[in-house]
């Protein structure tokens, strides 16, 4: 996409995702709510790229710069959240599982706390509810795939955006591919380690070598945008624990997420439009910070 500028309805998108994940951790009925950790790295794969991108295509992007913004973005926030859980877990934790929690903590500044986790439990487990950092693993995953990927899409720097693109959609088929064959041989490794995730972030990144669409056919773009979004709702709705995921049933989600990001590429659709009023941009702005602090209130609302 030639024009990289500031799409307000995929903040609601985040905010779709957001939601999901509180619904289904505060166990409101959508059992499938986990889905929206995918939405979230569809989207930020997206995001990525796309800013890379454009910074390559005036001969600009730094390595320096993308990481002080990564640093600056995600830090403060997670600096806080460590620090009030360390102080939640030092009043109320028994000296050993004190000692567990800043085990995670270091693993988790070291960005690898996905792999502590994959060691040592599950995030389905009954007794991973009481573990406040749990949801940790998905933003190591995702930093994990910011630290090589730069360097990936630097390496391809040199071809044609066409065979760029060709490039990362056989990575992307072959960790998916992969995804669902470790899914049901070893589904814990499927689900925190990042082989089996850089597909979810690569199929937002393919998005943005695509041209914007430009079609006669307004009114079947404007169907399809609202059933990607409804499709979205009937997977958090259904979907439910016992699924094998990630593999080929995340991908339902994932290419509805990407599907709704095409298709207001070009012009908003009434979903679009929808998804860009205030209260959803609001709480997609804000979502990060709400994923970071979700896990808290839900155990507490457990206990």
């Amino acid at each position: 996409m030639s024009n990289w500028n500031y799409r307000s309805e995929i903040d609601g998108l985040r905010a779709i995702a957001i939601v999901l994940v509180l619904l289904f951790h505060a166990d409101l009925g959508f059992e499938g709510g986990f889905i929206g950790v995918d939405i979230f790295f569809v989207i930020s794969g997206f995001l990525i790229t796309g800013l890379i991108l454009n910074k390559q295509r005036k001969n600009e992007f730094r390595l320096s710069e993308f990481w002080t913004r990564r640093i600056r973005r995600i830090l403060p926030a997670s600096i806080l959240m460590v620090a009030l859980t360390l102080a939640y877990g030092y009043v109320i934790f028994m000296p050993w599982d004190f000692v567990k929690l800043s085990r995670i903590v270091f693993y988790h500044q070291c960005l690898v706390a996905n792999v502590y986790l994959w060691l040592h439990s599950g995030y389905f487990e009954t007794s991973t509810e009481l573990n406040p950092l749990l949801h940790t693993w998905s933003l190591a995953v995702e930093e994990q795939f910011y630290l090589f990927y730069p360097f990936l899409l630097i390496w391809l720097g040199r071809f044609r955006e066409s065979n760029r693109f060709r490039v990362l959609s056989v990575i992307c088929l072959i960790s998916l591919v992969g995804s669902e064959y470790v899914v049901r041989v070893d589904p814990k490794t499927a689900f925190f380690l990042l082989p089996t995730r850089a597909w979810e972030m690569l199929l937002g990144g393919l998005i943005s070598f695509l041209p914007e669409l430009k079609s006669r056919s307004r009114k079947f773009i404007e169907i399809v945008s609202v059933s990607a979004i409804i499709g979205l709702l009937l997977c958090g709705w259904n979907y439910h624990e016992q699924m094998a995921f990630p593999g080929f049933v995340a991908a339902v989600p994932c290419l509805l997420t990407a599907l709704f990001i095409y298709l207001n590429s070009g012009y908003l659709t009434w979903m679009g439009r929808l998804m860009s009023t205030k209260p959803l941009v609001f709480t997609g702005l804000i979502s990060y910070s709400l994923y970071l602090a979700h896990w808290h209130f839900c155990d507490m609302n457990t206990d």
